[in-house]
Order: C-alpha cells, then structure tokens, then sequence
C-alpha cells in the first residue's frame, strides 16, 4: 500500500511541488536579507562622510579627487581659481569632511560651500576687490539750500547765487529757494538787479536765510 503510495504520480509532483516551494521562500528570504544588508552598508557609508588620506606636497587637485572617491561628494570649480594654489602636505585618518575641507583650504585663497551633494570652491574676495573707505578729506558734503528774500520778506525770484572765485553758481525759483554744491570754506554771492549784494561765508551751516536790501538811489 506504502509502495503505491510513493509510486503515485500525483504525490510525486504534489511533493516536489511542496520542496520547490519552500527552496524558492528560502532563497527570496535570502535575497532580501543580503540586498538589506549591502542597503544598510552603503548608506551607513553615505552617510559617515569621512576621508583617510595621507600625502606629502601634493595638489589640491589630486586631494580633491580623493575625497570624491571616499564620498559622494563632487568638486565644482573653475581652473583659473585654482592657479597659484601651493601644494599641501595632509594626514587624515576617518576626519569628517568638514574638517578635511577646512584643513585644507586654511592656507589658500579659496573657500568652499557644500550644496547638496556639490562641494563649490570659490575664490576668496580680495581685499583690493573691496571698496575703499572714504577719508576724511574725500568727504562730499550735502549741497547748500537757502531762500533769498527782500527787506519785506517778500521771496525773490532769479536772485543769483555763486560760489566766489569758481563759475559755479545757480539761480532762486518763484520761491526764492536755491540749491548749490558748496565746501565749508567757500563764500557764496548773492545779488539781484536794484538790491545790494551780499557775501555769505559758508562754514558749518547748511541752510540759509537771505534777505536783501533795495539800493538807494540818488
């Protein structure tokens, strides 16, 4: 009874059925465990983002490239930037990528910035590229305003108003309102047809108050 049992060819397929399955759900468990491990491996060395390297006057270059080959990071930078650059000497052993990029650019005219998986060398801006300072003596003072007006109050109308010893001048609006680019120092003259001129010496003050006086005539 046993013999036509284990000579039945239905059993015999129902069996190796059953031992194909559990050979198929043990290699698929297999695959997944082995696939999650190198997962976990290579993000583990992702993310650990350290560089081992160790040279003598070596170029930047040629330590940049070392780098991309330990991270997943990648250089971006213009060759112009990197002329002149001196050979560095480096001993890194598992030093974060921040600390690296710092060490090795301490003594260059170079700076870094990390975007995204991108490290951006740029050129450090040259003091010579920065503008000056204004001295002192180079100091533009606001323009001189004032208003021109007769004995009366009244405003006059085209008085006009020079810088003494310069052709630099200008004349009053309806208001009697004038604006000039004057220095402390200077003198300006003030005149209008039928009324006395006047010379005012600037100094420290920056709006004035003009009034002038009819002439007398004989």
């Amino acid at each position: 009874m046993k013999f036509k049992v284990l000579c039945n060819p239905a059993f015999h397929a129902y069996w190796l059925k059953r031992v194909f399955s559990t050979k198929t759900m043990l290699v698929m468990k297999l695959t997944t465990i082995l696939l999650l491990a190198t997962a976990l491996q290579v993000t583990a060395k992702g993310t650990a983002q350290t560089v081992t390297y160790s040279a003598k006057s070596v170029a930047l270059q040629k330590v940049f490239s070392a780098i991309e080959r330990q991270t997943r990071y990648v250089f971006f930078y213009e060759k112009k930037d990197l002329k002149g650059v001196k050979p560095i000497s480096v001993n890194f052993k598992e030093t974060p990528l921040q600390n690296v990029l710092e060490e090795i650019l301490r003594d260059q005219s170079l700076e870094f910035e990390i975007q995204g998986n991108t490290i951006v060398i740029t050129k450090k801006l040259s003091l010579t590229n920065v503008a000056p300072a204004i001295k002192a003596n180079d100091f533009i003072p606001p323009p001189i305003s004032g208003i021109v007006r007769d004995s009366t109050g009244a405003p006059l109308n085209g008085a006009s108003v020079q810088v003494k010893g310069t052709q630099k001048g200008t004349t009053t609006n309806a208001s009697g309102e004038f604006s000039i680019d004057a220095k402390p120092d200077d003198v300006l003259i003030i005149s209008y047809v039928g009324y006395q001129s006047r010379e005012i010496k600037i100094g420290s003050q920056s709006n004035f108050e003009i009034r002038l006086i009819p002439l007398i005539r004989y």
